[in-house]
């Protein structure tokens, strides 16, 4: 949640906090609520609309199944491949020249300024053009609900640009035992792996492998989970987001800054700075305990629903969700826990989820604080 800054007399779009309500589960939509594609022109514009929770914990615990003993111990705490720390896919190490805040700047083609800046993957052209296409439709049109974007996972610049992601990130093997260097060293042996993961979700044959939970240990004292899915679920997990992320970021409040592309804490900080000089005097300091591991998925999924109508895409989120965590004893007993809410602090994926989850949270609290603004001006 990022400090409110808002200039006396602005106030966000109340069009892109939760469209209204949305059908129960199973109910088809009427005539009028239609979903369509990526293509930017003529595509009609859904009217689904969609309400979701921000708060509830709903989570209830179920005794561990015990699987036996191993000899081997865990990874080292924090070799897990996903972005180090904020878990930010978005400050890889780009090889080529910058390509300006979002996009190309080639053929005197428009700055994109609200998708925050570029993603640090180093993206293809045709990649980049297809998320500042998704950008560009999710921004012009609030309600649009993305029906076909399961057919750009499957391409092989996507998968091909999510393995490079992996492979400059690093990270531990999850519970398959196999590591990036196993298919990457060879280059045969890396294309050989990529063209069976892409047949293997062509056929929709892909299931997710349970997530390895390791304990590290954190600055202020104590440990916090952190989960490891496999290497092909991370990949998979990357190109998802790949999709996701320009079409979410399109809806996120301009004054967050947390797990998002080309944004930082201290950049925050100058805001608050910014928000005094302006004549706001109170600043609210409020921490989300255990915020990642208590998300309901229900209501997860009734959000990424507001803007994704794929069934497919949905089914691939959900699974991630619903993977088996397995924990391993200090005398390397393994336990395999349902996952029964929340989304793992590891996964690729987890960071969009969880600002998906908070957007109406900062929309509410920085509306509210300039109306009080507001309020004290007139008085």
């Amino acid at each position: 949640m990022s400090p409110d800054m808002l200039r006396t007399g602005d106030k966000p779009s109340r069009s892109l906090i939760g469209e209204g309500r949305r059908e129960e589960a199973g109910q088809q939509p009427g005539p009028s609520q239609r979903s369509s594609g990526v293509s930017v022109g003529g595509t009609p514009v859904s009217s689904v609309k969609v309400s979701w929770e921000v708060s509830g914990d709903g989570c209830k615990t179920q005794p561990a199944a015990q699987t036996g003993r191993t000899s081997q111990a865990g990874g080292v705490a924090g070799e897990v491949g996903v972005p180090h720390s904020s878990v930010d896919l978005l400050y890889f190490q780009r090889s080529r020249e910058p390509r300006g805040d979002t996009c190309s700047m080639r053929r005197g083609e428009a700055k994109d300024a609200g998708m925050a800046g570029e993603t640090r993957i180093e993206t293809p052209d045709k990649v980049r053009q297809l998320q500042i296409t998704l950008y560009r439709k999710a921004k012009s049109a609030p309600k649009h609900r993305f029906w076909s974007l399961y057919g750009e996972l499957l391409r092989k610049d996507v998968l091909e640009t999510a393995l490079a992601a992996q492979e400059g990130n690093g990270g531990a093997a999850g519970v398959d035992g196999q590591s990036l260097a196993s298919i990457t060293a060879d280059p045969a042996r890396r294309q050989q792996w990529l063209d069976a993961l892409q047949e293997e979700l062509k056929a929709k044959t892909y299931r997710p492998s349970p997530v390895r939970r390791v304990m590290i240990p954190k600055s202020s004292g104590g440990e916090r989970p952190l989960g490891i899915p496999t290497v092909k679920d991370r990949v998979v997990q990357t190109a998802v987001y790949l999709l996701l992320m320009p079409i979410m970021e399109a809806d996120f409040h301009p004054n967050s800054y947390g797990f998002r592309p080309k944004r930082r804490a201290q950049q925050a900080i100058g805001a608050i700075n910014q928000a005094v000089h302006e004549g706001y005097v109170e600043i609210i300091d409020a921490d989300l305990s255990k915020y990642f591991d208590t998300i309901p998925h229900r209501e997860l999924m009734k959000a990424v629903a507001r803007r994704v109508s794929d069934g497919s895409v949905l089914g691939l989120v959900k699974s991630w969700l619903r993977a088996p965590i397995v924990e391993e004893d200090k005398d390397g007993t393994k336990r395999v826990r349902p996952n029964l809410c929340g989304t793992p602090q590891g996964g690729v994926i987890s960071p969009l989820l969880a600002n998906l989850y908070l957007n109406p949270l900062d929309y509410g609290v920085n509306e509210h604080t300039a109306d009080i603004k507001q309020g004290e001006m007139k008085k």
